[in-house]
């Protein structure tokens, strides 16, 4: 065997036995259509461990159902009249340390009796109304379904709500980073490895979701860890200071609400507290599945793997004539070759600076079926502080880079960014492509007036300030992508053109 082989073989076992704690995140929601239904669904993570029931009651006469955390009194669920609600935070400081707080003495949030108000509603638009309105509104992402209609509601103690129709069955994925407020939960400036973890989840929820076929496959979807078994990045989480308590799937078509609950993660299941009527016959269906580590996807640790390292690292230390480092995989030197990507030929394994993408750097690779793929990583608007030995290894830490993960995932080339060698060791440079103003607010000095103009960055658009900061690269900080320029550019009439003008940097 060769020393290569055997360091693979020490990676294959590290990703079987890594246990290193990792910062807090939250929650994820979605809502989407299958089989001509519409479900709701949501991983609700705690930093502590919830007694949990699930309320089955009249109020005001409209049958509700929800899940109900009885330590701070969270609510959301359906009512019979086929509208669920879900909520996901965005006052994240707060949230994180919530059963801390309440079990000292602290009162619950108001949200929870803000969302059982909501589903006493008979209409989406009253439901809507109500979470924007009712006691100062439900904060965070909220979404509403209905068979018809999907609204999400974005809204803190900050901000005014900004409610966002969309048409039944839309597929939407919600986190925690603000949608249309930039500084809302977690932000790249005031909480950067949070914020990383919320865009990694919300982009692993959505191509997860897009596979799924059939509706008993969206809580498994859910329940993946395409990240190393305890990383902070996993939609599916268990680390020392937050984990994946339960989930719950709302299916406002059939009215049916699945809550599933990790057996491990949950102080007490108290079931379905029954309220309605003597006599009443419901029209809510209630399933409560209890969850083992057996289904969550993901690789438990072993004796057997335990000591396969140690063997293989005393090999790879005989052979190195020296001791291995934590990170032994930095020393690798990538295997360069040509490849076809889209028609194009393309070098695998070769890091390249994107400076008009969505990520600071994308690598072709080859993934787990052979096929050649771009992987696109790195935020655009945080500075890699790797020269700095504590923050390399912190960020190195909290990453599982240890155990990065396959070369067809974001975090492996994160991770290879934050060895030792520089990083222009090991990507090709890139000329610098400049940000343009391209479409500005017709009227910018009303005070009503959106300030939020369109700029080019290559041949993408994105939503930014017009005055807004810039990074190092002169591109606007709060930068949203848009569409292409060629898609920008051909609904311009029908869109934009009511709102913005065109500037010179139009082409």
């Amino acid at each position: 065997m060769s020393i290569r082989s055997l360091i693979m073989a020490v990676r294959d076992a590290q990703q079987v036995t890594r246990t290193t704690p990792t910062m807090v995140t939250e929650c994820i929601e979605t809502a989407l259509k299958l089989d001509g239904k519409v479900f709701a669904a949501k991983n609700r993570d705690r930093a502590y461990k919830p007694e949990l029931e699930v309320v089955h009651e009249v109020v005001d006469g409209t049958e509700i159902a929800y899940l109900r955390d009885v330590l701070t009194d969270w609510s959301e669920g359906l009512n019979e009249h086929g509208i669920g609600i879900l909520n996901t935070a965005l006052r994240v400081d707060y949230d994180e340390a919530e059963g801390r707080k309440i079990q000292k003495g602290a009162r619950p949030s108001k949200d929870g009796a803000r969302i059982r108000h909501a589903l006493t509603m008979k209409t989406v638009e009253d439901a809507v109304k109500s979470v924007t309105d009712y006691q100062g509104g439900v904060k965070g992402h909220t979404i509403i379904v209905s068979n018809d209609t999907i609204y999400t509601v974005e809204l803190t103690s900050k901000h005014k709500p900004v409610v966002t129709k969309h048409k039944a069955g839309t597929f939407l994925v919600r986190t925690n980073h603000g949608e249309k407020y930039t500084d809302a939960g977690y932000t790249p400036k005031e909480h950067p490895e949070d914020y990383e973890s919320s865009v990694e989840r919300h982009d692993d929820a959505v191509k997860a979701l897009r596979k799924v076929r059939r509706p008993e496959e969206v809580l498994q979807a859910l329940r993946n860890q395409p990240h190393a078994p305890h990383s902070n990045l996993n939609m599916f989480r268990d680390t020392n200071k937050l984990f994946t308590s339960s989930q719950v799937l709302l299916n406002v078509t059939d009215l049916v609400l699945e809550l599933d609950w990790m057996s491990t993660k949950v102080e007490k299941m108290h079931g379905v507290n029954d309220k309605l009527p003597k006599g009443y016959t419901p029209k809510i269906t209630i399933d409560i599945q209890k969850l083992t580590d057996r289904d969550i996807t993901h690789m438990k640790e072993s004796l057997t793997a335990r000591k396969l390292i140690d063997t293989l690292r005393d090999i790879r230390e005989d052979y190195k004539g020296g001791t291995t480092s934590n990170c032994a995989y930095e020393d690798w030197d990538e295997i360069s070759e040509d490849a076809e990507y889209d028609g194009k030929k393309v070098t695998l394994n070769k890091p390249f600076r994107t400076p008009g993408g969505p990520r600071k750097f994308g690598v072709y690779v080859k993934n787990d079926k052979g096929n050649v793929v771009v992987v696109r990583f790195g935020d655009p608007n945080m500075e890699i502080k790797r020269d700095d030995p504590d923050r390399r290894s912190n960020y190195r830490a909290r990453h599982g880079c240890d155990d990065p993960g396959p070369k067809w995932k974001a975090n492996y080339w994160s991770c290879r960014m934050w060895a030792k060698k520089s990083v222009s060791d090991i990507i090709d440079e890139a000329t610098t492509i400049k940000a343009v103003l391209i479409a500005v607010p017709k009227d910018p000095h009303s005070p009503h007036s959106d300030k939020m103009g369109y700029w080019k960055i290559g041949d993408e658009v994105y939503r930014a300030s017009v005055d807004g900061a810039k990074d190092v690269h002169g591109w606007p900080m709060d930068k949203r992508w848009e569409s292409s320029f060629d898609h920008f550019a051909r609904y311009w009439h029908g869109a934009y053109e009511h709102n913005y003008v065109k500037t010179k940097n139009w082409k």
